[in-house]
Order: C-alpha cells, then structure tokens, then sequence
C-alpha cells in the first residue's frame, strides 16, 4: 500500500507546518507518494492502484491562482476537484476499498468543494455514519472550511 499527496508545489512536511495534522509530520510512520499535477495523480493511480490514504490540494496550476479564470468559460487545466471526481470513479469501476481523505489545500473555497464531493458520496452511497466520521475528523484538520 502506498499513500499519495497531491499538491503542485508543497511537500508533506509544508502540509505539517500549515496544519499541525501528525500524519503530514516528518516524524510520522506516513510515507508520501508526491505527485505535481492530474496527470502524475492518474498515472500513479493507474499504476500501483488505489493509495491508503490521499491528501487533496485544490490548485494545481498557474491559471488556477489567476482571479481573472475563475469565471472564465475557458477550460484550465485539472485541479484536485477533478481529481477527486477521477479517484471516485475509480473506485467505483474497480470496486476498490475507499482510502483516508484529508485535505491541506490553503485555498478554502476549493476545500471546501473537494470535502463536499466526498461527504456526499459517502452519504449516499456508503453510510450516513462514514459521512459524519469523515465530515468529523476534517472539522478537527480544518476548522477554516466550516
């Protein structure tokens, strides 16, 4: 089993000193697959299968930090919401086991939508009971989210 933490310019280690949430520490028995980007997330999915555990940044991209794309028509590269979008197909085409979410992006707004996609799956097509557990363990992570 592997563990994957997605983020275009931060390490595990950044996420600790954000957070203070141990499974990021340098000291934990965690280790880390880091990937940059979509296409390095699926590729390592598509490889060594579905991780342990996955850790969520939103913002994967130059264009996803410019206010001027966010209301833009125009397409801009994946972000960790499609990411997730992408790890739950997976999981649903391979009838895998559902890893460890947690979220250490700094954008809240996107946080806040990559907590959302997986509390509703949970909710409905896992239990109410996974969704509060879920929902209860990023309320301690991320308290800005909420």
């Amino acid at each position: 089993m592997y563990n994957l933490f997605l983020d275009d310019f931060r390490q595990p280690k950044d996420a600790f000193k954000l957070w203070g949430v141990n499974i990021y520490s340098p000291d934990s028995d965690v280790r880390w697959i880091a990937v940059k980007n979509a296409q390095e997330f699926y590729e390592t999915i598509n490889r060594l299968g579905v991780p342990q555990i996955v850790s969520f940044d939103h913002d994967l991209a130059d264009e996803h930090y410019d206010q001027r794309t966010w209301n833009s028509e125009e397409r801009t590269p994946p972000d960790g919401f499609d990411c997730a979008k992408m790890l739950l197909r997976t999981i649903q085409e391979s009838d895998t086991l559902i890893p460890e979410i947690h979220i250490h992006s700094q954008n809240p707004v996107g946080s806040k939508r990559i907590f959302s996609y997986f509390y509703s799956f949970f909710k409905h097509l896992v239990s109410l009971e996974k969704a509060q557990k879920f929902e209860n363990r990023i309320r301690k992570e991320r308290p800005d989210i909420f």
